[in-house]
């Protein structure tokens, strides 16, 4: 009777064991169904040649870090806004974040101290969000091991936007960079636009038209912007500029 007894719980064991296992939802898409295998990696190939009309995807701009062929002019790269590190305008007028191909934070690049479309000062927390697509305009660089867009890049284009055409006029570019003869800072920010700037030292004159920051207490450079009318209007940014003949600041007037 015992033995009996013992076969037939065994049996309803078993008969629970598969009624459980059909009745419970499985955790993942199993392989073959249309989640495709869990275990993928989708590999983005590096593509673009850096130009407006064909920028670089992020893959391609960490394929030239690998290689060692990263361009010292500046480039256009596009990607996905994957992470908003710093974008506060009560404080600042420029965005740090990342881009990536997929919009993840795997395979991203930094952007530092962007400026917006068109190379306008961000004016409002909420211009960029994560998922936006973006066109970055800027030059590449490594900054403490960290690779980069160096300061002053700037939105090409937002989601499919690009912005105004400036009207005629609205530069004059003059002056050949030379000590004698600079360039005023209209020539320098048509150098950015047309992907014409030079490796080389310049000299740029311009008037004073902001100061971002001098605290000599704390440090010894300054940030400031120079424009050639004094008004912030195309105007150009200065980081951490020494004082005049290459001398530390030693006051903040």
């Amino acid at each position: 009777m015992k033995k009996i007894f013992k076969t037939l719980a065994f049996a309803l064991v078993g008969a629970l064991f598969v009624v459980g296992c059909d009745d419970t939802p499985e955790p993942y898409t199993p392989p073959g169904d249309d989640g495709g295998d869990s275990d993928t990696t989708v590999v983005v190939e590096p593509t673009g040649s850096g130009t407006a009309a064909d920028p670089y995807n992020v893959a391609k701009v960490l394929e030239l870090y690998t290689a060692g062929t990263v361009p010292t002019e500046a480039v256009y790269v596009k990607g996905i806004i994957s992470e908003i590190r710093s974008l506060n305008t009560s404080q600042y007028t420029r965005a740090q974040y990342y881009i990536s191909d997929d919009g993840t934070t795997t395979d991203q690049f930094y952007v530092y101290n962007g400026l917006y479309l068109g190379g306008e000062n961000f004016t409002s927390d909420d211009q960029i969000q994560v998922g936006d697509t973006v066109v970055v305009y800027g030059t590449l660089t490594t900054y403490n091991s960290t690779n980069e867009f160096a300061a002053n890049n700037y939105i090409y284009s937002l989601n499919g936007q690009e912005a105004e055409e400036d009207e005629p006029g609205d530069l004059t570019p003059e002056g050949t960079g030379t000590e004698t003869d600079p360039y005023n800072v209209d020539a320098v920010l048509n150098l950015f636009e047309t992907g014409a700037v030079p490796t080389s030292a310049v000299y740029v004159k311009g008037i004073i038209s902001e100061i971002r920051s001098l605290d000599v207490s704390q440090y010894t450079r300054a940030q400031y912007y120079i424009s050639d009318d004094g008004t912030t209007t195309n105007q150009f940014y200065v980081y951490n500029g020494l004082y005049l003949g290459g001398e530390n600041f030693t006051a903040d007037d």
